[in-house]
């Protein structure tokens, strides 16, 4: 190709390099477009993921609460 490079004249060097960014911006577009998506569908199932979490999580922290609880009362008491 190097070879091939050397005998290609300057404008079609340059027609090369234009087409060149000008696929490299539609694959960078592309690109952004598939990361805006995902992130849209990920937003999308954030109620999902909260409902899981709170269903994990909500006994721990009702746990961790009534062990606050209980130390203030311990403490007011001492």
């Amino acid at each position: 190709m190097n070879e091939q490079l050397k005998s290609t004249s300057i404008e079609r060097l340059k027609g090369m390099i234009e087409n060149t960014e000008q696929q490299l911006a539609y694959l960078k577009d592309e690109l952004q477009e598939r990361e805006n998506q995902a992130a849209h569908e990920q937003i999308e199932h954030l109620d999902d993921y909260m409902d899981v979490a709170e269903q994990r999580f909500g006994p721990l922290i009702e746990f961790v609460a009534t062990i606050m609880k209980e130390l203030r009362n311990t403490k007011s008491k001492g």
